[in-house]
């Protein structure tokens, strides 16, 4: 029984916390086991991929620097002074008004961090203010080791804007972690030009993005809109048409039972049946993605779909055959094929009209006489009365060669008719003499 109570008052006299930061009352004993872990974890990179100045990427850091903060006792309610979380005016007791930098910083001008941050270096000896100074240390080595090389230097650069004066010592600045995150923000907007109206023009264009930003994955979207949400709200602004733009977005989701899916929720939002709200919509939306995925049946075409699909490319392979024909249809017209055609019956015969051009096998035929210039003879040609050089011209020439009336030059003679027979160069000097 003895044991037990014992126990008992050493359990009560343990301070409850929920982080092991914030079970150090006061300052931090850095030769603690608990203080050494501090100083070794607190200040290590945010997230393996260091944050490179993109506005997109803003939002995410901030949310990652709060986790470490909350866990570490940088912002911490409990406590009368904390580094990130802004007193509207410290030198007063009686004002409690706090604003916490990362859910504020758009309205929170440097001027309230500067008095806030001087109150617990300078002016302020108590514990908490000497826990902040700590903080303040562990924060501003976070912060840097969680840049890349070419973002750190652009705020190294900027040093002025991120250091205190020593009231008591003008020779001696002081740096702040929150005023080296307010450097690193400014950086970041400036850069990309991420002002509130750029946000609001993200999210008037949230279809567009549905489909080219995140080919459909409704996971990564609605993280989209909170963080462009959460950006806007850091400005001390809101949105009044965010739920339009998400339904017009989830109607032009790639999967089409989830596009329908909504379709058919907004008629019943329209219709006065359901209440809706952003966020609300935002779970439905969500819910339905994960249970397609589960089932296996994310941007799965439907039986029509296939159909149809099988259709078009039937269609355009059959258009390919049509072109394919058409262009043999018209390559077959040529002279090799005029040859294997029958010659039609008009140029079998005199025209009644000696000037009628006909044409076949890819040529114009002319009816050559001595009516229209010609000096054929009146026959069908392929060249123009007027460029007729006579019927001498075409005749085919004998051999210059006599043959002998030995048997020897006979036998030659056969034998050359035979060559010209095979290899058809009497038909090549007949077209040519046409």
């Amino acid at each position: 029984l003895t044991l037990a109570l014992f126990l008992a008052k050493m359990a009560d006299q343990v301070p409850f916390a929920l982080n092991p930061a914030d079970a150090i009352q006061g300052v931090i004993n850095w030769d603690s086991p608990i203080g050494a872990s501090i100083a070794k974890y607190g200040p290590k990179p945010l997230n393996e991929e260091k944050f490179n100045g993109e506005a997109e990427a803003l939002p995410l850091f901030l949310r990652q620097f709060k986790m470490r903060g909350e866990e570490y006792g940088w912002f911490n309610l409990n406590r009368s002074v904390t580094i990130g979380d802004i007193r509207e005016d410290p030198n007063d007791p009686q004002n409690e008004t706090v604003w916490n930098f990362i859910d504020n910083y758009g309205i929170i001008n440097v001027e309230e961090i500067k008095n806030h941050t001087a109150h617990f270096m300078y002016t302020d000896d108590t514990a908490d203010s000497l826990r902040a100074r700590q903080d303040d240390r562990l924060a501003i080595r976070c912060l840097r080791n969680s840049l890349t090389p070419g973002m750190l230097n652009r705020v190294l650069l900027k040093s002025e804007n991120y250091s205190l004066e020593n009231p008591n010592n003008i020779n001696q600045k002081t740096e702040s972690a929150i005023l080296f995150l307010k450097t690193i923000i400014d950086e970041s907007t400036v850069q990309t030009n991420a002002t509130s109206s750029a946000i609001r023009t993200r999210l008037s264009n949230l279809d567009d993005y549905m489909v080219r930003g995140v080919d459909s994955d409704i996971e990564k979207f609605n993280e989209y809109v909170q963080l462009n949400v959460q950006s806007l709200a850091a400005r001390g602004e809101e949105t009044n048409d965010l739920l339009v733009h998400l339904w017009e977005a989830y109607k032009a989701c790639e999967d089409k039972e989830f596009a329908d899916y909504m379709k058919r929720s907004h008629e019943s939002y329209e219709m006065g049946t359901v209440d809706m709200e952003p966020t609300t919509l935002m779970d439905l939306a969500l819910n339905k993605y994960k249970l397609q995925k589960e089932r296996g049946l994310w941007k799965k075409m439907s039986e029509e779909d296939r159909k149809i699909m099988a259709l078009t490319a039937k269609v355009a392979s059959l258009e390919k055959k049509n072109k394919r024909a058409g262009k043999r249809d018209y390559e077959g017209s040529g002279k090799k094929d005029a040859k294997r055609a029958e010659k039609p019956e008009a140029l079998k015969s005199p025209p009644q009209d000696v000037k009628k051009v006909i044409r076949w096998g890819g040529k114009e035929w002319h009816w050559c006489c001595k009516e229209n210039g010609g000096k054929c003879g009146g026959k069908w040609r392929v060249h123009k009365p007027s460029d007729c050089k006579g019927a001498d011209f075409h005749k085919k020439k004998k051999p210059t060669d006599k043959p002998s009336d030995s048997e020897a030059a006979k036998k030659k003679l056969k034998l050359t008719k035979a060559v010209q027979a095979l290899t058809g160069e009497d038909d090549a000097k007949e077209d040519a003499n046409e």
